[in-house]
């Protein structure tokens, strides 16, 4: 999902019911595209001051997660440190964007669902924002990475470097606080 919840969104289904193309200020479509979590909330929805979507709590969203029979929820649209795990691991939200804000220098993140359905945090250190004339002296030495297909080959090298712990239902391969430094010369990870 995108945003989030509402008070609105009850189902699952009602997600699958959306007629195409898809009204944007909707009931429930704007949750979906907005909303986002808020662990302090003392109320289960509160307005966003955006005009758009909601903050919702943990209790709004076990409700949601158990009607459904969800085991959690993964997200993007707010801005995180790479990914940030809430609600005791019911929602976590993935930033794939390094150096959003280029002052604050924030990791990109991406999450690995393993075989196992463990969930499997990953975060890289931001990159530098190399000027045109280098850029294009690098990438063309880059290994051949730029499909899905060939990308996901570097998963298993990024898992491996780092045992797995478990922590509440989900894996994580290195405290929160610590990041992968991803060198340009990818065969060198692990």
């Amino acid at each position: 999902m995108h945003g989030g919840i509402g008070p609105q969104l009850q189902t699952v289904e009602q997600i699958a019911a959306l007629k195409r193309p898809i009204e944007f200020c909707t009931d429930v479509v704007e949750p979906i595209v907005w909303s986002d979590p808020k662990p302090e909330l003392n109320m289960t929805y509160f307005a966003s001051p955006r005009g758009h979507g909601y903050y919702f709590n943990e209790e709004a969203l076990k409700t949601f997660l158990t009607r459904n029979n969800l085991r959690g929820l993964i997200r993007g649209h707010l801005f995180v440190d790479g990914v940030s795990i809430m609600f005791n691991g019911a929602c976590i939200t993935v930033f794939s964007a390094s150096n959003y804000v280029p002052e604050m220098e924030n990791n990109s993140g991406i999450l690995y669902i393993d075989e196992e359905n463990n969930y499997i945090p990953i975060e890289y250190s931001p990159l530098n924002t190399p000027k045109r004339r280098i850029a294009e002296k690098v990438i063309p030495s880059l290994p051949m990475y730029g499909t899905p297909q060939k990308s996901a080959l570097l998963i298993p090298k990024i898992v491996k470097c780092e045992k797995a712990v478990k922590v509440n239902n989900f894996a994580v391969n290195r405290p929160r606080s610590m990041s992968v430094n991803v060198p340009f010369d990818r065969s060198s990870i692990c």
